[in-house]
């Protein structure tokens, strides 16, 4: 009953039927209050529906739009937060940039989140959320025509949890990013060679996994260290200095196989150019022969 006279209050108020002219849309109200209600958030400064009268843009860790009011921003790192991340953060399509890192969340990363398409930064880190990476990214691979919904993000930061899986293939669609750590995780499989058209990005790890098989280089990946990569025991190749075996880095042998095809093609017409001068000369040598022959025939 008391949830639902805060929830109607904070409703009126978004309507602009209460004082405060510079409170959430609706839509971020009843988003935020789901956020609210699966998470222990009491204790920070504003997120008290009876005494905030609706003004949620002057709540601890939200940031709005300064015309439109709408939400741009949760930032409630380290606030000692516990509970699941709420399915409602997917309503609020402003929303560019969620930082719940250091806190005590945990289950599973809501699918829905992969609907934000003004989304920047998602950082998740040093939480207990479990679960398949890919689930995520589901809905990617369920409707491709939005693989580009997360197409903006700059910053994914995932470490420090309890996730697992394969790494997806379509975070290569992520042509934007400049961040990407998956480290301390529980990821298995092998990094995918697509990750390599990432070019924006520089910073990359996924360090304490469980990943096997051949480093992709390529691109910026030629230029991570080996902390990018170390406590994956099964992960081998560069910049690591366990070598693999019966494994062939493709854009390595890509490489390779362009350097033999430019030796080729300049070695081909040196090999004419030398296979015409010996012809020459040995007609030469056979000219001059047979001259000789003849002069010491005519001198008998």
């Amino acid at each position: 009953m008391t949830n639902t006279l805060y929830y109607l209050l904070f409703l009126l108020s978004s309507l602009g039927l209460l004082q405060n002219s510079d409170s959430c849309t609706i839509g971020d109200a009843d988003a935020l209050l789901r956020f609210m209600n699966a998470v222990n958030i009491t204790s920070l400064k504003g997120w008290d529906l009876s005494k905030s009268h609706g003004s949620c843009c002057d709540w601890e860790g939200v940031s709005c739009d300064s015309v439109s009011a709408q939400i741009q921003g949760i930032f409630l790192s380290n606030k000692g937060l516990s509970g699941s991340l709420s399915q409602g953060l997917a309503n609020i399509p402003s929303l560019q940039d969620l930082d719940v890192s250091n806190n005590y969340l945990y289950g599973p990363l809501p699918q829905d989140l992969s609907t934000l398409s003004s989304l920047h930064t998602l950082d998740v880190s040093s939480n207990k959320f479990t679960g398949q990476l890919s689930d995520v990214f589901k809905n990617f691979r369920s409707t491709p025509s939005k693989v580009g919904a997360l197409a903006g993000l700059r910053v994914i930061n995932l470490s420090f949890n309890n996730l697992s899986g394969n790494i997806p293939e379509m975070v290569a669609n992520m042509t934007n990013l400049r961040l990407l750590d998956l480290s301390h995780n529980s990821l298995t499989g092998k990094i995918p060679l697509s990750l390599t058209n990432l070019t924006n990005l520089c910073r990359f790890s996924v360090s304490y996994n469980q990943l096997e098989g051949l480093i992709p280089l390529g691109n910026n990946f030629s230029t991570f260290s080996n902390q990018s990569y170390e406590g994956n025991p099964r992960l081998c190749g560069a910049p690591l200095t366990i070598q693999c075996e019966n494994e062939v880095n493709p854009n390595y042998s890509s490489s390779r196989r362009n350097s033999s095809i430019v030796a080729i093609d300049i070695l081909e017409p040196i090999g004419v150019v030398i296979g015409y001068v010996a012809v020459l000369v040995g007609w030469l040598t056979w000219k001059l022969t047979r001259r000789k022959i003849g002069l010491e025939e005519i001198s008998k």
